[in-house]
């Protein structure tokens, strides 16, 4: 891949395939194939070095976009590839696809709500006289597929006479949005309240 790496305009290939999302399926690879891929001598003595026999590219397609190609080849085990291993490798690139797509909204939702519930909570404690402070977030995955933002709180707030702290610990019932909004509303008036 170092030396010849794969051409993005290529007309055929993997990367056509995931361009114009039509599987490619080679049932015997011909020699004049490979010459044709070849960019030079060295080149062509490595590919016909595989020994491929048989080939199919399919496309990894998910909600209208296109995620990349699943390619396999026979060479080694001298069988060939025919239509119904065609459409199981159709089959199973589309199924793959819905995985890699379900973890990358998995994980955007999961960072998602972690930057918001990072942002209702304190950026960082107070500084307390003769008091050493520290806190520590952990959300529960609870083994869930789901991933809400919580209505969880803490803080230190400085109370209405000097040197006189107020210590909060809060849990809104509740996850998602509206317990996110409530959070907000609970961190805001904690906050007018020290200030006042």
């Amino acid at each position: 891949e170092q030396r010849y790496p794969p051409d993005p305009n290529a007309p055929s290939g993997a990367i056509e395939v995931s361009r114009s999302g039509r599987p490619a399926f080679f049932p015997q690879i011909a020699d004049e194939l490979l010459v044709a891929a070849a960019q030079d001598a060295e080149h062509l003595e490595l590919i016909r070095s595989l020994g491929m026999r048989s080939a199919l590219v399919v496309p990894l397609s998910v909600r209208g976009r296109s995620l990349g190609a699943l390619t396999l080849v026979h060479a080694e085990s001298d069988r060939l590839f025919d239509e119904a291993d065609l459409a199981f490798a159709e089959q199973l690139a589309a199924n793959a696809a819905v995985a890699l797509d379900n973890a990358r909204l998995y994980e955007q939702q999961r960072h998602t709500a972690s930057a918001l519930q990072n942002a209702l909570l304190p950026a960082a404690l107070p500084h307390v006289d003769g008091l050493s402070l520290a806190a520590r977030y952990r959300v529960q995955t609870g083994g869930g597929a789901d991933v809400h933002v919580g209505g969880d709180l803490y803080d230190v707030v400085a109370g209405p006479v000097p040197r006189q702290w107020a210590i909060t610990v809060a849990d809104v019932c509740g996850k998602g949005a509206e317990a996110a909004a409530l959070t907000a509303l609970i961190r805001r008036s904690e906050i007018g309240r020290a200030h006042v």
